[in-house]
């Protein structure tokens, strides 16, 4: 070998060194930053604890900013060790009410976790997403990820009951409910699963709701029986979603308004439909349980509709929508403060068949409050009471109708907790 090869080969072997040298120090210094970073969100997300037990939410989304800031410049602007911090945020504009930007911050959150998942079947990311549209009353959107999700499974996925569970769950808030046939293959396969005694116990009432909602009341006791071993239980007000029995005559009224409205529109070349005055008390919900929050929609089929601001909604256990709500009370409850002091008693029989019957008012109210509310119960839906293993009416099935809403849980547990209200047979209580 001559001397220039030999030259050659000491010169590449030196860079080879030299290349690897600076690799270590790069890798060494990278890992020094990184750890840097890591503490500094540490100290930062600590922070953002104090400013949130002292509810002092500006600070607190300030600090949890910083530290997302510091992750995005360390690791990326997708790194999956954001997700955390995105969670607290969305809990941070919950707390403050502002939801739409609390559902930015869960669609960006959906995002994050999918690119750190397997794709096909439904996820973690997907169940989290949905379970945030169902709770916000985004149900449509919740729907159309369940259609989207259960599409894109591979043959032979393996049952899944959360999330079977929480696709019947979003039914209910379908306006229309329910296949029946589906809900009960759905518990006839989570019988067959390792699911554990609470989620066999929330699967059973869904599954019975559903069934009493489409009649089908011999399928619904056995499974009523299973979750009441004592083969006894008070009635139940049945959650979802619920639309007011209108009179022929409001049916005519309204489709003459529409009909004109078109006609004299299509006749100045307009083909817009927003001069329909959109402000009739149509619908009520009842909500799954006290993580559901105040608001309700965007539930529109178009684009424009789907980025419309929330609705905020008011009532327990009946919940509607607040502005059009004022239009149906007496005069003074148009201001919420006084709105949020009414209360009405109510006294009724539950029948066999889940219905309200002989409604009486225990305490005095004017004559709009009483027809809304008649017209509410007649509307609503109960699981009739359980007596030796049979439905029976119910006499004075008592119920408080109030118009005060309050999240009654800690903003940042609201995103990660998992429903957990169980029905008791020692005393009547709402699903």
């Amino acid at each position: 070998m001559g001397c220039s090869a030999l030259i050659s080969n000491a010169l590449v072997l030196i860079s080879i060194a030299l290349v690897e040298t600076s690799l270590a120090k790069d890798l060494a210094s990278n890992s020094e930053r990184n750890q840097r970073a890591t503490l500094a969100v540490e100290q930062l997300l600590s922070e953002a604890s104090i400013a949130q037990a002292n509810e002092d939410w500006p600070a607190q989304e300030s600090q949890l900013l910083e530290a997302q800031s510091l992750l995005h410049r360390e690791f990326g602007v997708v790194t999956p060790r954001q997700i955390t911090i995105v969670d607290r945020l969305a809990a941070n504009q919950v707390a403050r009410e502002n939801y739409s930007k609390a559902n930015q911050l869960a669609e960006f959150n959906h995002f994050i976790r999918s690119r750190n998942q397997d794709s096909g079947g439904s996820t973690e990311a997907d169940a989290l997403l949905a379970d945030w549209y169902l709770r916000s009353g985004q149900w449509r959107a919740g729907r159309g990820l369940i259609k989207t999700v259960n599409a894109a499974q591979p043959n032979g996925q393996a049952f899944d009951v959360s999330w079977a569970l929480l696709e019947l769950q979003m039914s209910l808030y379908s306006p229309i409910c329910c296949n029946s046939n589906e809900a009960l293959e759905v518990l006839r396969q989570a019988q067959l699963t390792t699911a554990t005694v609470d989620q066999m116990a929330e699967l059973s009432q869904t599954v019975a709701a559903i069934l009493i909602l489409e009649r089908q009341l011999d399928d619904a006791l056995p499974a009523i029986q299973t979750i009441h071993p004592s083969q006894t239980a008070q009635a139940q007000l049945l959650p979802g979603l619920h639309a007011f029995k209108s009179s022929d005559r409001d049916r005519m009224e309204r489709t003459k308004l529409e009909s004109d409205l078109r006609l004299r529109r299509y006749g100045s070349g307009f083909a817009l439909d927003n001069e329909i005055p959109d402000n009739e008390l149509i619908e009520f919900s009842v909500a799954l349980n006290d993580r559901f929050l105040p608001i309700q929609g965007p539930n529109g089929a178009e684009f424009h509709q789907r980025t419309q601001p929330f609705e905020r909604i008011i009532g327990s256990p009946f919940r509607y929508n607040l502005e059009r709500l004022k239009l149906v009370l007496p005069a003074r409850y148009s201001r919420l403060d006084r709105l949020e002091t009414l209360k009405i008693d109510m006294s009724f029989d539950v029948s066999e068949e889940g219905r309200a019957r002989n409604i009486r008012f225990l305490n005095d109210q004017p004559r709009q409050i009483r027809k809304l509310m008649r017209d509410t119960l007649l509307a609503a839906r109960f699981i009739p009471a359980m007596e030796d293993g049979t439905f029976v009416t119910q006499s004075d099935f008592l119920l408080t109708q109030t118009f005060n809403n309050e999240l009654l849980l800690n903003a940042d547990d609201a995103t990660h907790q998992q429903a957990s209200d169980r029905a008791v047979d020692e005393e009547p209580r709402l699903l």
